[in-house]
C-alpha cells in the first residue's frame, strides 16, 4: 500500500493480459470498481482507462447472478447487472457489475492471481476523485467486498498496517491465515 495524499493506494493489475492500475484501498465500501471505457464524465487519471473489449476475461454479470441484488444494483437492459454507488462525501461511481481477473503483488515476489472477481465496471464517477487512483478496493464486509467473495481463498481473513502521513516507511495488507500484525505500537 503506497500514500497519496489522504488516500492509501494498492496497487492491482486486472484483465488477461493483466493491466496494472492503482486503486483506493478502502475499508468503509464494499464496491470494488475501476474506471472502464467508454467513460463518460469520469475524472482524469494518470493509468489509461481499463479497456474491457482487450481482456480475454471480462464477463458482464447476469441479472440472475446471487450478487445482482441490494442497494443500488439494477438489472439493465440485455440481462446485464448494473450498479450505482453514492459516497458520502458526494462521490459517486455508475456502471456494469462485471467479473475480472483481479492480480496482487505479494512481498515474495509472487503474484497472486484470483479469477472471477465481482467489480464494477464504471462508465461514470462524479465528485473529487484525485488523478492518482482508477478506483476503489472494497474492503468492507458486504457481499461485493473482495474479503467476502475471496472467504474461500483467504477463510475471510486480512490485516492492514497504515503509516502515519508523515512517515517514510511503507504500508503493508496481508490476506489469508498468516493476516496478523504484532509489535510495538500496532493497534
Amino acid at each position: 500500500i503506497s500514500r497519496y495524499g489522504g488516500e492509501y493506494l494498492i496497487k492491482v493489475s486486472i484483465g488477461t493480459p493483466p493491466v496494472d492500475l492503482l486503486a483506493i484501498a478502502d475499508t468503509g465500501s464494499d464496491m470494488t470498481w475501476i474506471e472502464c471505457k467508454p467513460c463518460n464524465g469520469c475524472f482524469n487519471q494518470h493509468f489509461p482507462l481499463f479497456d474491457p473489449n482487450k481482456t480475454k476475461s471480462y464477463r458482464h454479470l447476469l441479472c440472475n447472478s446471487s450478487l445482482c441484488w441490494g442497494p443500488g444494483v439494477t438489472c439493465e437492459p440485455e440481462n446485464k447487472c448494473g450498479y450505482s454507488e453514492l459516497y458520502a462525501d458526494g462521490s459517486s461511481s455508475d456502471g456494469d457489475l462485471s467479473t475480472e481477473t483481479f492480480t496482487f503483488e505479494s512481498s515474495s515476489g509472487r503474484k497472486l492471481r484470483i479469477p472471477n472477481v465481482v467489480f464494477g465496471c464504471t462508465h461514470k464517477t462524479g465528485g473529487g476523485f484525485g488523478e492518482t487512483a482508477s478506483g476503489i478496493v472494497g474492503l468492507g464486509g458486504g457481499a461485493l467486498s473482495i474479503i467476502r467473495q475471496w472467504t474461500e481463498s483467504i477463510g475471510g481473513k486480512f490485516s492492514y498496517c497504515v503509516v502515519p502521513r508523515d512517515s517514510n516507511s511503507s504500508s503493508t495488507i496481508t490476506f489469508g491465515s498468516n493476516a496478523a500484525l504484532s509489535g510495538n505500537g500496532v493497534v
